[in-house]
């Protein structure tokens, strides 16, 4: 291209400022791992690199305002074992414990009850619960009995059945748009066409995200393969695909976009997570791996493989990333400062109490995000810090260890204000 013509000079310099607009978060001094611009007009595109966040350790001060221990209250024939889905309203913390051997012999499910300080309240009692949604409108708990997948069970806040409805759509999970309103997510990556119909109307079966009003589905998005034979789920440690925070976030297994769901019920994609090439699975993937997941893991360090437990609190994004070969580690993405922090490298002090951080994020409520201790932890970093005399615990934690507690054995919620 020849610049010596002042017309063609102008539309260079135009297209120049163009691009660097479109990138000046990239190049404003910043880190590249750190940046993050534009990708299209409604999505924002966040390049992260975990390794840096994951070597450099901050204080909880850093990221943490103050920091609030709920005991959870249960009866002495009752305790929770671990909290495995919390969900949270004005009045109430709504506890999922798929385990609960308690109840009685039988290794039954349970969803508790409490009030927002910890006060018992309620438990419902199911053979196996594996994912539970609520009507919030209609101050309602729905979820199906996993060794029954026939009906929806619906109960009422305080812990009474108030009827069963008959499950017409085939789905792994879903939640509540509005009180008519269900987004229904089941994630399948391919289906066999012959014989194998997985919901009652063969038009939906080849969409992954389904919303229905008043039991219609109306609008179907995320279309998948098939062509091809079926493989169902199959994501590693799945099992939730909604998050709710300022609002309902979606994120698909096996892909780094995080969508959500409009008022107006469309979906659009937010936030398109890019990692370095070493950590991004490749982009024949799903095709390459059907059946052969497992092993190919197994084959493939540290791959990304999904991105979970997503909340937005304040100016930070909250999240999860599920590696192949490692721990999952959760992460804090400071938009306004473009700073990368890896939860497992704070370091607790003054914000919370020198106590030992939550391993993993439960819930996101406006400024603040919740997490929990569990007994073991709580009694070592007690142990460990006896004979201190500038030991300062919260009431809370002193009368939850106090010895006249009885339900020591529940985990410790931890409610966390993030700063800003």
């Amino acid at each position: 291209m020849s610049l010596n013509q002042p017309r063609d000079l102008l539309i260079t310099l135009l297209i120049i400022s163009v691009l660097t607009l479109k990138s000046i978060n990239c190049f404003a001094g910043l880190p590249a791992p750190f940046c993050f611009k534009l990708a299209d007009k409604d999505t924002l595109e966040l390049r992260i690199d975990p390794r840096t966040a994951l070597n450099d350790s901050t204080s909880a001060s850093e990221i943490l305002q103050t920091a609030e221990y709920i005991a959870l209250q249960t009866p002495s024939n009752l305790y929770v074992s671990r909290i495995d889905q919390l969900e949270v309203t004005d009045d109430f913390f709504f506890v999922l414990d798929k385990s609960n051997k308690v109840i009685n012999s039988r290794t039954r499910s349970a969803i508790f009850i409490f009030n927002k300080n910890g006060a018992f309240h309620a438990v419902i009692s199911v053979t196996k619960c594996s994912y539970f949604a609520l009507n919030r409108q209609l101050k309602q708990i729905v979820f199906r009995d996993d060794n029954s997948h026939s009906e929806w069970l619906i109960y009422d806040y305080q812990g009474n059945q108030v009827r069963k409805e008959p499950r017409l759509l085939e789905f792994n999970t879903f939640d509540f748009l509005d009180k008519n309103t269900i987004a229904y997510y089941k994630n399948y990556t391919y289906l066999k066409r012959t014989g194998n119909v997985l919901d009652s109307s063969p038009a939906l079966s080849s969409f992954n995200l389904v919303i229905a009003k008043n039991g219609k589905a109306t609008e179907k998005y995320l279309p998948f393969d098939t062509t091809n034979i079926v493989e169902s789920t199959g994501v590693l440690k799945a099992g939730k695909y909604f998050y709710r925070s300022d609002k309902l976030y979606i994120i698909p297994g096996y892909e780094y976009n995080c969508y959500e769901v409009d008022e107006k019920n469309i979906l659009n994609m937010m936030l398109k997570f890019v990692f370095p090439h070493q950590f991004t699975l490749p982009a024949d993937f799903i095709s390459q791996t059907v059946g052969k997941k497992t092993e190919y893991f197994e084959n493939h360090n540290n791959l990304i493989y999904s991105i979970s437990d997503f909340y937005h609190i304040g100016s930070f994004y909250i999240f999860q990333l599920n590696f192949s070969q490692s721990l999952p580690q959760v992460f804090f993405y400071d938009t306004e400062a473009k700073i990368l922090t890896a939860w497992s490298m704070v370091d607790s002090d003054r914000a919370s109490f020198y106590l030992p951080l939550g391993e993993t994020i439960l819930a996101g409520e406006g400024q603040y995000f919740y997490s929990a201790i569990t007994e073991s932890n709580l009694i070592r970093n007690i142990n460990e810090r006896k004979g201190d005399k500038g030991s300062v615990f919260p009431e809370s934690v002193k009368s939850y260890m106090s010895g006249k507690s009885m339900f020591v054995k529940n985990p410790l919620l931890v409610k966390y204000q993030i700063k800003g």
